[in-house]
């Protein structure tokens, strides 16, 4: 069974911002795993809609970062079903709300709007393949 390198993947996502300087400002949003690390204890968090907001080069996006390990393709099943749902509504609202995918078979991140992940939802798939995540593949931001 493959491990959770979530964290790891949050704190590489951090690194690659705070290399961007004054361009971009990311903002963690609370939630239980950080209460625990905080308090020790396992704390109570309403659910957040995305792991962070951003901002970079004037636009603001919701951030969810994830991070897998399957050879074959990114399943939506790593997505919780409160965040599908916030993904819904910020789109309906005309927000922007962005997966960053970092798969570490693979050896890059990847940038899917959660738009191209309604889309693929729609024709019954649960999963995209490696291959077809390819237009995603996220060129990182280039220090100031």
């Amino acid at each position: 069974m493959a491990r959770n390198r979530g964290s790891e993947a949050e704190d590489d996502f951090s690194d690659l911002w705070a290399k961007v300087g004054k361009r971009a400002y990311l903002c963690w949003l609370v939630d239980a795993a950080e209460i625990k690390g905080r308090t020790g204890r396992i704390g109570l968090a309403r659910a957040q809609p995305s792991d962070a907001l951003l901002v970079f080069d004037g636009r603001t996006e919701f951030a969810e970062v994830k991070s897998t390990e399957d050879h074959s393709a990114f399943h939506f099943k790593l997505l919780r079903k409160s965040q599908s749902a916030a993904a819904t509504m910020i789109l309906a609202a005309g927000g922007t709300y962005i997966v960053y995918l970092r798969s570490w078979v693979q050896g890059c991140w990847y940038r899917v709007p959660y738009t191209q992940i309604t889309a693929t939802k729609a024709t019954g798939k649960a999963s995209i393949p490696w291959h077809e995540l390819e237009p995603f593949k996220w060129n990182l931001p280039t220090p100031t």
